[in-house]
């Protein structure tokens, strides 16, 4: 195969979802490490994408919100494979509760070949995903966060009549004393409030999230049915959290070598 058609392979494969990894693309072509690097310099210099740590995006799609784009990109790899362990959770005609968080997008690209799934939400990101989807969406309204993309708390309790049995949040931190703890009061209410009523909660997080505590409380472990997050931290994580430790599904990432661009 040629390396301009490679390029153009490269950029229909961002243009069905986020982001593509080095392991991902050389697998596809069956190719070295060096291949895909010159094939993503290549790219890059034609302003056709970004090569962000592990892989690339969508050059266009680096403006979507500064701060969620950046987020994105952040431990993608692992981030990614959390996303699509995630989705071998969730059935064909599943009613679930989508919170915020980059980790939660990486996951809506595989819940996107689910059928029939209702999805509640106050992610306008993935939201927006899901509609290339025939997914039912119900969209939680109210004053948007500029920064993340997300409606936060409003006045009129439109999620009050929602009753989601299955879950799927990320978490900006994570701990023993305090579980899964956020940035936004605001955020944190409609988390609350319908984690509350979910009987199974699917908790998404990348190794960078556990010993962290923020400043609100969304849901304690006891509640959270599984964790998903990468394995390089495993022995640590499970004696850390040796309590839960049963509630941990772990995913393997390519080593960091093949991931560094």
């Amino acid at each position: 195969m040629q390396p301009h058609e490679r390029h153009d392979i490269i950029i229909q494969m961002l243009s069905a979802q986020d982001a593509v990894t080095i392991p991902e693309l050389m697998n596809t072509f069956g190719v070295s490490i060096e291949t895909v690097r010159r094939d993503l310099n290549t790219l890059e210099q034609q302003k056709r994408i970004r090569k962000v740590y592990g892989g690339a995006i969508l050059y266009d799609r680096v403006g979507i919100t500064s701060e969620v784009s950046q987020r994105m990109t952040e431990n993608i790899t692992e981030k990614m494979a959390i996303g699509q362990k995630c989705a071998e959770l969730v059935n064909d005609g599943d009613t679930l509760y989508l919170g915020p968080g980059t980790t939660v997008l990486h996951a809506v690209k595989y819940l996107r070949e689910k059928k029939n799934l209702t999805i509640i939400t106050n992610s306008l990101h993935a939201a927006t995903e899901l509609l290339q989807s025939d997914a039912t969406i119900f969209f939680i309204g109210g004053r948007l966060s500029k920064s993340s993309a997300h409606t936060e708390q409003t006045t009129d309790r439109y999620w009050d009549q929602f009753c989601p049995p299955k879950a799927i949040v990320g978490a900006s931190g994570i701990s023993n004393n305090f579980g899964v703890t956020d940035f936004g009061i605001g955020e944190s209410q409609i988390m609350n409030d319908l984690l509350s009523r979910a009987a199974n909660i699917i908790v998404l997080a990348d190794n960078s999230k556990f010993g962290v505590v923020h400043a609100y409380v969304s849901c304690p472990l006891s509640r959270v049915s599984r964790i998903i997050t990468g394995s390089a931290h495993k022995a640590e994580i499970l004696r850390d959290f040796s309590d839960y430790s049963q509630r941990f599904l772990f995913v393997d990432t390519p080593s960091q070598t093949e991931r560094a661009v």
